[in-house]
């Protein structure tokens, strides 16, 4: 089965222009970037999501306890990993969060692997 993920969410409205097309996730890109929300406005976008849409958060090398407080405060539903995490840090995540987590994994040589 095929599923969809809207990546780049920016703002509440955002979200409800999302809603009608029920996409299975929406990701928040927490890593730096022209696309990076704070936590204020992830909450903000959450509470304007359809409550079927998981949030994905996009992180690149960041804390597993600022991303566990996320997930534990509802901000988002599923992890998305991006950065130079090892199977180490995906494992020690996974014993905080009870939620998916996706490990990206680039392809090819001298491309970096991060989010725009």
């Amino acid at each position: 089965m095929t599923k969809v993920k809207i990546c780049g969410l920016r703002t509440p409205e955002d979200a409800e222009k999302l809603n009608p097309y029920l996409p299975e996730y929406a990701g928040l890109v927490f890593a730096p970037g022209r696309r990076q929300v704070d936590k204020q406005t992830a909450k903000r976008i959450r509470c304007a999501l359809d409550a079927e849409i998981c949030t994905v958060g996009v992180f690149v090398n960041q804390d597993r306890g600022w991303i566990a407080g996320l997930f534990l405060e509802g901000s988002i539903g599923a992890v998305q990993l991006h950065g130079d995490e090892t199977a180490g840090d995906v494992e020690a995540l996974c014993q905080v969060v009870d939620c998916p987590i996706i490990r990206a994994v680039p392809v090819g040589k001298g491309r970096p692997n991060v989010p725009e």
